[in-house]
């Protein structure tokens, strides 16, 4: 899907194609009204880095309780 925003400002788009691989400064000020879309892989850790924190406590390995009959 191609995005036809591409031509109004940053701020103003609805759809946002990633440009590159690197990582783009714009998304950490973006203020998103509504929806947006949001097209290609966006794998660089800067787009999480924000939410690093809450990412790594929602994603965290609880090892099962054991429990233990007693007779």
């Amino acid at each position: 899907m191609k995005c036809l925003s591409r031509r109004k400002p940053f701020a103003e788009r609805r759809c946002l194609e990633q440009e590159g691989l690197d990582f783009d400064e714009r998304l950490l000020a973006l203020k998103v009204k509504g929806s947006l879309y949001l097209d290609g892989p966006w794998q660089s850790e800067g787009c999480f880095k924000d939410a690093e924190q809450t990412s790594r406590e929602d994603l965290q390995i609880i090892p099962p309780m054991v429990f233990r009959a007693t007779l």
